[in-house]
């Protein structure tokens, strides 16, 4: 199956053209490579790319050709541990405000 068509069906992007924008951009990876919208993806690919503001790292357990529900999608990718804590991290980082803070508000109140 065509990464796009993956990235479509697991439900991370609304619509498969979104999809491949994504792909064509160099957003993805395929173990360790930028992909290409034809590129093939299959069960034990590990894939990088990131949705608005979240990076994930995912491996892909299933295929299916069209959307499915959410519950089903979850089952078509595993999450790796690095992607879960980097993601705690950010909720934390957002939650006490930390990416407010600017260079230019750190020079200002000085």
């Amino acid at each position: 199956m065509h990464i796009d068509k993956w990235l479509w069906a697991a439900r991370f992007l609304l619509t498969r053209n979104l999809a491949t924008q994504s792909v064509e951009c160099g957003r993805v990876m395929v173990n360790g490579v930028i992909a290409r919208p034809s590129q093939l993806v299959k069960p034990g690919d590990v894939l990088n790319f990131r949705v608005v503001d979240r990076e994930w790292e995912i491996v892909v357990r299933e295929m299916n050709a069209s959307p499915v529900s959410l519950k089903e999608a979850k089952l078509m990718y595993e999450e790796t541990a690095t992607s879960q804590e980097r993601h705690i991290q950010s909720v934390e980082i957002k939650r006490i405000g930390l990416h407010r803070i600017s260079f230019k508000s750190v020079i200002h109140s000085r």
